[in-house]
């Protein structure tokens, strides 16, 4: 039968397009709320299809999830990213600099920085149309 096909081939089509929605939010929270420094946690948002009917979107970097919420105090973060964002931000003293924000993030944490549930929020009702339009445009492929 001819209409299970389309129907499933309408919905996949859908489905990859509301994820894309949801990557181009997330990555637009990102740049929003001045986020990036680097692309690396921007590129490493995209989703993956683990099976027909589903889609996972999320980034892809471990750091996106303290980025999205802060961190406690009593953590000493790795010197070479540190080193890399103060190069970018055009520190005189990238050795010294380093260190000392080092220190300040074990004393203080970092503040969050929100990207993740406020692009979830814009992107679904734009979600739910494009579900709802692949799924009455695959009906009409099928019934006319």
């Amino acid at each position: 039968m001819r209409a299970p096909a389309v129907m499933e081939n309408r919905l996949g089509q859908g489905l990859n397009r509301a994820s894309m929605t949801m990557v181009e939010e997330a990555r637009e929270g990102l740049r929003a709320n001045d986020s990036i420094v680097l692309s690396t946690l921007l590129n490493s948002i995209y989703y993956e299809k683990p099976s027909f009917y589903e889609r996972d979107i999320f980034p892809h970097v471990a750091y996106g999830y303290y980025v999205e919420n802060g961190t406690d105090p009593g953590y000493f973060p790795p010197l070479a990213p540190l080193k890399d964002w103060l190069r970018i931000r055009g520190s005189d003293d990238i050795d010294g600099d380093a260190h000392k924000l080092r220190l300040h993030i074990y004393r203080h944490g970092t503040k969050p920085h929100p990207f993740w549930w406020s692009a979830y929020a814009r992107a679904e009702p734009k979600i739910q149309d494009i579900i709802e339009n692949y799924v009455v445009y695959g009906l009409k492929d099928v019934f006319g």
